[in-house]
């Protein structure tokens, strides 16, 4: 496409991909489909605001997104008339909120109200969500987020903490039972601390820190697909490393090592590989590597 896509995401099966693109007509971006095989992309979402964020499904029949909602009337009169200035810490924005679309485009709302989804995943079964939810979009307001789970239709939400630091990478273990997150405080959730790693019964109950004492800032957590194990980005200070940490133990692994920074990372439970994307010292080239999960669980 001539505005170029963003945020690709193979469908469970291997067989489409999912993308964010402008194309056309289009009065903004939207979700499109590709066949894994070739072929032209159809467009799958006509949303009046952009998606993203986009996750499929454990069935890859629904994908779930984050978008603002419409403008209203007024603003959108505001905008005709070119009446639509505003001063740099003026409230002039819309509340992004989570929306699922199945395969034929059809568009359904799952979350409402006067705060904003600013992460989520879904639980490996697919029945329920944890996110994020902040007062706003604004940057500003990032520090008042706060972590919540929910049945994936946005039915029985609850909310895990609150305090006065931001909850990043919130998500549920593979059985339901706990959720973690990472956060940049201390088992009292005073800030300014380097960032851990936190675990939380699913049913509400006492945050903990699940590595206190470690010398390295916490980023970028996911669980394994067995439960008992979550992988991390650690930052070192001159370099990071994917490292992982066995629950029960507390013992914690280096998966890589080196001169580099890795700048992101991803994990397929169904293939048991990990592919880490580096940036090494010594070039300008990034490399990336591969892993069976079997070596690092």
């Amino acid at each position: 496409g001539e505005r170029g896509e963003s945020s690709p995401r193979w469908s469970p099966d291997g067989r489409r991909i999912a993308f964010v693109a402008r194309r056309g007509d289009d009065a903004v971006a939207q979700i499109y489909l590709l066949h894994a095989d070739g072929g032209e992309a159809r467009r799958l979402t006509a949303h009046p605001t952009a998606p993203s964020d986009p996750v499929w499904s454990l069935d890859g029949r629904l994908i779930f997104f984050v978008a603002a909602n419409a403008p209203s009337a007024a603003a959108k009169e505001k905008s005709r008339l070119q009446d639509d200035v505003f001063a740099f810490e003026e409230t002039n924005y819309e509340q992004r909120h989570l929306w699922v679309t199945d395969l034929d485009g059809k568009t359904t709302q799952i979350t409402f109200g006067d705060y904003s989804v600013v992460g989520y995943s879904l639980a490996p079964g697919g029945s329920r969500i944890a996110m994020s939810r902040a007062p706003s979009p604004l940057l500003e307001h990032r520090v008042r987020a706060e972590a919540w789970v929910m049945d994936a239709n946005g039915g029985n939400a609850r909310r895990l903490t609150t305090n006065e630091v931001t909850e990043s990478d919130v998500a549920l273990s593979p059985d339901g039972s706990q959720v973690l997150f990472t956060a940049d405080a201390n088992e009292r959730f005073e800030s300014y601390y380097n960032d851990k790693l936190f675990l939380e019964p699913a049913a509400g109950g006492t945050a903990r820190v699940l590595l206190p004492d470690v010398p390295y800032q916490i980023t970028a957590a996911q669980w394994l697909p067995d439960g008992a194990h979550i992988a991390f980005l650690a930052n070192h200070g001159v370099h990071t490393q994917l490292m992982q940490v066995d629950v029960a133990s507390r013992r914690v692994t280096a998966l890589t090592e080196g001169d580099h920074t890795i700048a992101g990372w991803r994990m397929d439970p169904r293939t048991l590989f990990f592919q880490t994307l580096r940036q090494v010292a010594a070039g300008a080239e990034a490399a990336t590597q591969h892993g069976p999960l079997e070596r690092i669980a």
